[in-house]
């Protein structure tokens, strides 16, 4: 949201998806407080994620309110402040498994991208929803947005690719993980960049609507995706 910040997109799109993430960061925080609370404690820094948690919620809140009242540059902080809180809130929640420094690039790097993939491709695929209330908008946003989902599912790729490599060649994968490996990278990976390759062509037409049912289908396959890599990697010190 705050890459596609213009005054051609309805403030409305902002404070609608404000609302969405403050959602998903109310879950995000339920998860946190059960982990928090049970014995089994997966990673360190749990107060720092969880009160950045809260101020994620918060600020969702108050960035959700400038927009309403259509105070544009004080909800362009907002939306700043949500995506620095957002990833070192993320970072924090990285296994601290890590040996190397070279391992520790690759998680970060493995946290990043993962986040730009999926928020890219949602973002895309609500932006492409509001063409169907504000059909009047440019279609420079949206575009901007498809072409951010190929160029962060490249570095995607990039990391995922590497961690793979290194996985196989250190260890020994049975057939049913090389089962889920595969449809990771199918479903994942290859979906997302056909799928926003295709949303590029359909907006030369154009058409919006079909558009739209393409980034649907590319959050789907985008989200399983990310929870079979983040199952496959579980065990692991390299992303997939």
């Amino acid at each position: 949201m705050r890459l596609i910040v213009s005054p051609t997109v309805s403030n409305g799109f902002f404070r609608v998806n404000l609302w969405i993430l403050l959602g998903i960061n109310t879950f995000a925080g339920l998860v946190l407080y059960g982990e928090i609370t049970s014995r089994n404690q997966n990673y360190a820094y749990r107060f720092a994620t969880m009160t950045l948690t809260v101020i994620l919620l918060v600020t969702c809140y108050l960035g959700s309110v400038c927009w309403l009242y259509q105070w544009r540059r004080v909800g362009k902080m907002a939306l700043t402040f949500i995506v620095a809180s957002a990833i070192a809130a993320a970072i924090l929640t990285m296994p601290q498994h890590f040996h190397t420094s070279f391992h520790v690039i690759l998680g970060l790097l493995d946290v990043v991208s993962s986040g730009f993939v999926l928020g890219f491709m949602l973002s895309a695929m609500l932006l492409g929803h509001w063409y169907l209330n504000t059909p009047s908008m440019e279609l420079t946003p949206l575009n901007r947005l498809v072409l951010f989902i190929l160029i962060a599912t490249a570095l995607r790729v990039l990391v995922c690719g590497t961690g793979s490599v290194l996985l196989i060649l250190e260890s020994s994968i049975s057939t049913l993980g090389a089962t889920w490996l595969a449809f990771r990278w199918l479903a994942g990976l290859l979906g997302p960049l056909a799928i926003a390759w295709f949303t590029r062509l359909t907006l030369r037409v154009p058409n919006t609507q079909s558009a739209t049912g393409l980034l649907y289908a590319g959050v789907i396959v985008t989200f399983m995706g990310e929870l079979i890599a983040a199952m496959v990697s579980a065990e692991s010190q390299y992303p997939v």
